[in-house]
């Protein structure tokens, strides 16, 4: 370990130089991983303490007499760290010894004393900082209770980080005197104090009713966490500005529990315009019917950090469940890893037929000397590893001035498990043979599994590799970049094809595998990624702009814009109309002959800023239409920006033979037609598929609620219907309990409403999952679509199409029907293992529909 990396873990090391310009110093001899206390000038009072930070740092009472080593553990660090003082200085002046003893020379041993004079010597614990992105914790259970016996190395609590529970050790010997907070306290921040210890066993009794002075508590950042509650009481926000609200003795009844919901026009638009479900909002006018001001006030109380009750409609179930600290940070990071990476997708599909094979034979060999299987996922980390190592641009990360390329090759693998998603390193994989990689995957996943990860066992990786071919069968997905890494690589399943043989006219089988790798625009460009060498050479363009300032450039030799003809423009000009995707012909120049100069462009940008239009390619010559857009289209199109703005999007893709499908169906609309039923389309035998699915993987029907996820027990399917007027998603209530023959009325009943633009609010709200059918009606294969919010999951359905497979005899083949089905997923609630599961549910039910009928 460097001395920067041990820098990094503890900031109270960052600020020892401000310890060494006093003279009576002391280094308190836990260190926490918050910003460290040290005494400052003018505190001439013994046994006063002043506080920087986390820890406690007190004066010395006296100088020590002699040199002395004692321990310390350093929270995060690995290993033990001695520390030394020298008669008449405990000021330290020498930290070395990383990763085995830590020598601090001429560092006092003193305790730290509280500022009440009436406590005796004590030690605050605060919450360690267990990897370099913690920034709070939880604690998942005390090992020790209060008035035990601690010595060093014992372990005194279990504490949940962003990334793992870690044990955190005592580190000298004493008695537990208060534990600040208990088994399941959680989001303490990173030196906040937590426990107490004393050295005297009479000394624990003082210790009974202590808490933690404000001033000395580091908690100050967790304050904000309270700013919230002021939103909390939205009765208080709502009385004081209905009191003008002569509109509200309207003819409309008022809402009633359980049916009807009223609210004026005013109320209804801006609860449309701010994707309100009325459901959720508590009407104050007659009879509780919605006003304006009621609407106002909830979005106030969401402003100020309330939180938005998602699918509060009559009678529909649900489970809250808490969110733990590792899938709060993990949410936080593939959201940002969306919002901030330009992702594109590249996918290959691979013959994997020697893989197969060269497999079969290495393993015998495995097995006799007594290694571990290798696996197909050991084999596509290899590759994976031997190919960076050939296409280093794409071992890189993007570091906003530069580009850093690794010259190490760690690969990080997705593992799934019921604690939550982690994705342990394999280091240096490009080096290491099949065998050695094999033994290293096995060890690390069983370690997700027991949540026992060390931070060395997951830091560090270059690359990330998540399969979910193999267990789940998903044909092919794209993954979310794991930052700061620029790519990830996506492996689906292996399946059977119909390939050209070596004979003209003949026809074999081979096993093909996709393989989808999501790329960040910035570092790997698409067309070649050997071509993208060349790239850095582009930030020298940038780096000559700033020469360019002086505009007197501007009246050069060259001409004027010419209406219909060239445009003419300065150089800074038209550098910062592509930055900022500005077309040169809609701006009108200011310069020599109608010349376009810089100011120009920023005047241009600045009208739209303030709210003007910019014109869209208006090119000389241009013909064009502008049409209106509908307040539905209008609020359709703000939810869809913020879905794909708010929401981690990742896909799943799988293939469903739906030969019996088509079958079923064919044997039940007689029947149907003769009972004066609808017919049954392949939408309506989807949609009870997905209810069923849902059913078993509840998972997948739930929402993202900041501090917990939102399980509904109800199984609402909103059906995407497109209309003229724009696109609705009626629901199907509680899918999973009707029968195929009810949902048949129902969709088609909703559809028709909707094509007749006369959909009310309880026709769409309420849906807990979204299906969009684009293959039937217009034959498109496969598609990704926007999540439905505060939905967690879409599942686009795509055409059914023949295809080769093979036959029920050894060579011979024959045709089947084929359906993709894509589920968009909210990362921060469905990891890509329970996805898969859904999935592998749905394509279970559709490739065996007699199984619905049950």
């Amino acid at each position: 370990m460097s001395a920067a990396h041990l820098l990094r873990h503890s900031r109270k090391l960052r600020t020892l130089r401000d310890a060494l310009d006093y003279d009576r110093s002391a280094l308190v001899r836990y260190f926490s991983a918050a910003s460290a206390s040290f005494p400052t000038k003018g505190s001439a009072a013994a046994g006063v303490e002043k506080r920087i930070g986390g820890a406690r740092f007190p004066q010395c009472k006296q100088p020590g007499k002699e040199l002395e080593t004692f321990k310390v553990s350093l929270g995060g660090l690995n290993g033990r760290y001695a520390c030394r003082r020298a008669p008449n200085n405990c000021t330290p002046t020498t930290i070395a010894g990383l990763n085995g003893s830590l020598s601090c020379g001429q560092v006092s041993s003193a305790r730290s004393f509280s500022s009440s004079a009436d406590l005796p010597p004590h030690q605050e614990i605060g919450m360690p900082s267990l990897s370099p992105t913690m920034t709070e914790g939880n604690i998942a259970r005390w090992l020790k209770k209060e008035g035990d016996k601690v010595s060093p190395g014992e372990v005194l609590c279990e504490v949940e980080t962003d990334k793992a529970t870690v044990e955190m050790e005592c580190m000298e010997e004493g008695y537990l005197a208060k534990i600040i907070h208990g088994d399941g306290a959680k989001e303490i921040k990173v030196g906040e104090i937590i426990a107490v210890t004393v050295e005297e066993e009479g000394d624990l009794e003082k210790f009974k009713d202590y808490k933690p002075s404000t001033s000395a508590a580091p908690a100050a950042p967790s304050e904000p966490k309270a700013q919230p509650e002021p939103a909390e009481p939205k009765v208080k926000e709502t009385e004081p500005s209905r009191t003008p609200e002569p509109k509200a003795p309207k003819t409309e009844e008022a809402s009633q529990p359980g049916g009807r919901i009223f609210s004026s026009p005013l109320a209804r638009k801006l609860a449309e315009d701010n994707n309100v479900p009325l459901s959720s909002v508590k009407g104050t006018g007659p009879d509780g019917r919605i006003l304006k001001a009621d609407i106002e006030d909830y979005l106030a109380s969401v402003a100020k950090g309330g939180k938005r009750e998602a699918l509060a409609a009559p009678g529909l179930s649900y489970t809250d469940v808490p969110n733990t600290q590792i899938r709060k940070v993990t949410a936080n990071r593939l959201l940002s890893s969306k919002q901030t990476i330009p992702h594109y997708y590249l996918t290959v599909d691979a013959h994997v037929d020697n893989l197969i094979k060269l497999r079969g034979e290495l393993n015998p060999l495995q097995e006799s000397s007594g290694g571990k299987k290798i696996s197909i996922n050991d084999l596509v980390i290899k590759a994976a590893a031997l190919a960076l190592r050939k296409v280093p641009q794409c071992n890189s990360s993007w570091m906003s001035d530069f580009i850093r390329q690794y010259h190490n090759v760690n690969i990080n693998v997705a593992v799934q498990t019921e604690h939550g998603l982690f994705v342990p390193v394999i280091r240096d994989a490009d080096k290491k043979g099949l065998g050695t990689i094999a033994e290293e995957v096995k060890q690390v996943a069983q370690r997700a599994r027991d949540n026992s990860l060390k931070p060395e066992d997951y830091e560090g990786g270059t690359f990330t590799i998540s399969n979910l071919g193999g267990p789940f069968g998903i044909k092919q997905f794209c993954a979310i970049i794991n930052p700061p890494q620029s790519a990830i690589l996506a492996i689906g399943t292996a399946e059977k094809r119909v390939i050209p043989g070596s004979v003209d006219g003949q026809y074999e089988f081979g096993s093909f595998m996709s393989a989808t790798m999501s790329c960040d625009h910035r570092v790997i460009d698409a067309p070649s990624e050997p071509k993208a060498q060349p790239e850095p050479a582009e930030p020298k363009v940038k780096e000559t702009e700033p020469s360019r300032t002086p505009e007197p450039k501007a009246p050069k030799t060259e001409e004027a814009s010419q209406p219909g003809g060239r445009i003419f423009s300065s150089p800074l000009a038209r550098k910062l109309a592509e930055d900022n995707n500005v077309p040169l012909s809609s701006v009108k120049g200011t310069g020599p002959d109608g010349r376009i100069l810089k100011a120009d462009i920023e005047d241009y940008l600045a009208s739209v800023a303030k709210g003007g239009k910019r014109e869209a390619l208006a090119a000389p010559g241009l013909s064009y239409t502008d049409v209106p857009n509908t307040q539905i289209r209008k609020v359709t199109a703000n939810r869809l920006l913020s879905s794909k703005q708010t929401i981690p999007h990742y896909y799943l893709t799988v293939d469903a033979h739906v030969d019996n499908l088509i079958k079923l169906r064919g044997e039940l609309n007689p029947l149907q037609e003769s009972s004066g039923g609808k017919k049954i389309s392949i939408n309506d035998l989807v949609i009870k598929a997905a209810a069923l699915a849902l059913r078993k993987v509840p998972q997948c029907n739930s929402s993202w609620m900041s501090d917990f996820i939102r399980q509904y027990h109800n199984v609402n399917i909103n059906v995407a219907v497109q209309t003229e007027h724009g696109l609705f998603v009626p629901v199907i209530r509680d899918a999973d309990k009707k029968g195929l023959g009810t949902i048949a009325e129902e969709v088609k009943q909703v559809a028709q409403r909707a094509r007749d633009n006369s959909l009310k609010p309880e026709d769409y709200e309420g849906g807990t999952f979204t299906i969009s059918n684009l293959g039937g009606p217009f034959g498109i294969k496969q598609f990704c679509a926007i999540i439905n919010p505060p939905q967690s999951a879409i599942l686009a359905i795509g055409t059914a199409e023949k295809r080769v497979i093979p036959g029920s005899v050894d060579g011979q083949y024959e045709f089947g029907s084929f359906m993709s089905a894509t589920m968009s997923c909210d990362h921060r609630v469905i990891d890509g293992a329970i996805g898969a599961e859904f999935l592998k549910a749905f394509k279970g039910y559709i490739e065996n529909p007699n199984s619905m009928l049950l």
